[in-house]
């Protein structure tokens, strides 16, 4: 028995719409399936060109109040952690995100919705394998406000982490 993991994309488009926090704006989101090794990419249907956003951790530009991704010509989505936690829980790793605004809206508050969403389109198994990243030694990242630190581990994965925000009152 391979122990490799297939690449997946869904089988079918879903639509959704709501609010976005931050802009109040109603946005738009379809989510098509996608080829092997395409990733999660958003592409901003509201612009012409250079509007293609890859979902990737260095395209991340702020993590303030929310996720937000930019590509080189500075075109972002922000909010989008929501969804992504919902693609990343299903492993999903190649799909089409077409949005008409700078930011994922709200929904509930959750990623219930988006994993329903997604769960119901089904999955479809690809022909390429899905790489992973293997941390090899401690990593230790701190900035103003942030500290982020990451450790070998043998066969399983293990998350920990704290939040504080401070409250103006």
């Amino acid at each position: 028995m391979s122990s490799l993991i297939k690449q997946k994309t869904i089988k079918k488009e879903i639509s959704l719409h709501g609010i976005s926090l931050h802009t109040g704006q109603d946005t738009k989101l379809k989510i098509l399936p996608s080829k092997e090794n395409t990733g999660i990419q958003f592409i901003r249907t509201d612009l012409k060109r250079n509007n293609i956003i890859k979902a990737r951790w260095d395209n991340v530009t702020d993590t303030k109040m929310c996720t937000v991704i930019s590509n080189k010509y500075g075109v972002k989505v922000a909010t989008i952690e929501h969804l992504i936690a919902a693609i990343a829980s299903l492993q999903i790793n190649n799909l089409i995100i077409e949005i008409d605004g700078s930011e994922v809206p709200i929904l509930d508050g959750s990623s219930k919705q988006f994993f329903s969403e997604l769960e119901n389109a089904g999955t479809s198994n690809q022909n390429e394998n899905q790489e992973f990243i293997k941390i090899l030694k401690n990593f230790k990242l701190k900035s103003k406000h942030t500290y982020t630190s990451l450790s070998p581990s043998k066969n399983n994965l293990k998350i920990s982490f704290n939040i504080n925000f401070e409250h103006p009152l």
